[in-house]
């Protein structure tokens, strides 16, 4: 069954989007945040775009790498948060070490920097917020091949794919070659699959793989997720929409968002089915709430249809789907803003 292409991919993304937004303004308006003075612009244009459909959001400005290095997933609040802060300067050795290795590769190693190198971490906090515990660090983003569900692979678009999968090779291999001689630590392995035609490839970012292969909390002891942006390369804090979805229904909401990419995101292989399924409900859920934003009165462009009735014509034999059809929607890379803008536009939405 081959339902997805670009425009539809745009509108599901755009309406998990608005229901996301919807599901928080509930408690406190989202805030999404850009890195670069440059992309305020579209920042911008996603904010009033989203209030001509009654949802309300944010938008700022993220912190800088220099300022504060790690995108939590945390349920702290308080006074526990800014001592587990404070508490985070006794790692800041190993945070060095890692960066002088992925900031001055070796050449003559065949050494690279890594870009948007995202390194999993798990650190135990006490009832306080004090670090217990030596952090566990899971890696960066786990690649992986798959063939396509929901859509069609054009000839044209074989090697674009091709060749963001041996770019993404190259960064985890670079991520996890600064992990292993920034920390002298030998249980990280290169990855090597090779690319096969006919494949979209998945990428479980740092944050996720922290969450989904986490141990057990000690008693009297909480968890904080984190990702480590890694390197001059990467210098967003915020996580992607994808990874803030998937954080909020796991109960660690993302500390910073941003309207990114999260291009080719996948859940890493073998969560828990409770894991599996707070997911996919909550996935569902955004889905739902974002359709309700969408007046029924705003047609779009082509074919007299409703924007949110072009992705739910999609699904209506099964809307259990929703979830897949997102995570294979996000193989059509761009970034979130794109995304939005273009989907409003095709609704006759223009700012």
């Amino acid at each position: 069954m081959c339902v997805l292409n670009k425009p539809i991919a745009d509108a599901l993304c755009t309406v998990i989007t608005l229901g996301f937004a919807r599901e928080n303004e509930k408690r406190n308006k989202l805030c999404f945040e850009y890195d670069k003075d440059e992309d305020k612009a579209a920042y911008e244009k996603v904010k009033i775009l989203f209030a001509k459909v009654g949802v309300c959001i944010d938008i700022g400005k993220s912190v800088s790498q220099a300022e504060f290095p790690y995108i939590l997933g945390t349920d702290l609040t308080g006074l526990q948060l800014e001592n587990f802060k404070k508490s985070l300067n006794v790692w800041v050795k190993e945070i060095d070490a890692m960066m002088n290795e992925a900031n001055e590769p070796d050449p003559n190693k065949n050494q690279t920097s890594p870009q948007g190198a995202y390194i999993g971490v798990q650190i135990l906090v006490d009832g306080a917020g004090d670090i217990v515990d030596d952090p566990s660090i899971y890696g960066p983003s786990s690649l992986s091949l798959h063939r396509p569900i929901f859509r069609m692979i054009s000839p044209e678009e074989q090697e674009p794919i091709a060749i963001a999968y041996r770019n993404a090779v190259m960064n985890t291999n670079a991520a996890v070659l600064a992990i292993t001689r920034g920390l002298h630590v030998t249980d990280y392995s290169d990855f090597n699959i090779p690319y096969k035609p006919g494949h979209l490839f998945g990428s479980g970012h740092g944050m996720i793989r922290a969450m989904v292969n986490r141990r057990d909390n000690p008693p009297g002891c909480d968890s904080v997720f984190a990702e480590i942006a890694l390197g001059s390369g990467t210098t967003k804090v915020s996580s992607c929409l994808p990874c803030a979805l998937f954080m909020q229904s796991f109960g660690y909401p993302a500390s910073s968002i941003h309207l990114g990419r999260g291009d080719n995101w996948r859940i890493p292989d073998s969560p828990s089915d409770s894991v599996l399924k707070n997911w996919k409900d909550y996935i569902r859920d955004c889905y739902k709430d974002g359709l309700q934003a969408f007046n029924p009165d705003i047609k779009l462009a082509t074919n007299n249809i409703i924007l949110g009735a072009m992705v739910e014509r999609i699904i209506r034999q099964d809307a259990q789907e929703i979830p897949n059809l997102f995570l294979e929607s996000l193989t059509f890379e761009d970034s979130f803003t794109n995304r939005i803008i273009s989907a409003f536009a095709s609704a006759g939405i223009t700012v």
